[in-house]
């Protein structure tokens, strides 16, 4: 019965990662597309209590949402080095985040498999 709570408490862990992962990334995106602008990128809880101390970074906050998506590739030429710095933080989130879901998918095929009455 502890395994179960065990297996069930990571499963709970990981989604949480998956979304404070996704958070980061979102709040990163928005630093790149200060950058990308040609504007000073500011802090990463300019984010999350939009604190836009720019022109247009309303807009940018929701831009940041759809900016740089996790199934495609990101390119790391012909920028300025602070933006290839932004871009490989991202990057760095996409494998972490991909990381993690791979991490709760295996979590999610031992338990279905372990216990094909259900955890519960």
């Amino acid at each position: 019965m502890a395994v179960k709570f065990f297996i069930l408490f990571l499963f709970i862990i990981s989604v949480a990662a998956i979304l404070v992962l996704y958070a980061l990334k979102m709040a990163y995106n928005f630093l790149y597309l200060r950058l990308r602008d040609k504007k000073k990128p500011g802090a990463i809880g300019d984010f999350f209590t939009r604190n836009f101390i720019h022109k247009g970074d309303d807009m940018r906050w929701q831009k940041a949402f759809f900016a740089l998506p996790l199934m495609f590739g990101i390119v790391l030429e012909d920028e300025p080095q602070p933006i290839q710095d932004i871009k490989r933080i991202i990057k760095r989130l996409h494998m972490a985040i991909y990381s993690v879901l791979i991490v709760a998918m295996l979590l999610a095929i031992y338990a279905s498999k372990a216990y094909p009455e259900g955890l519960f």
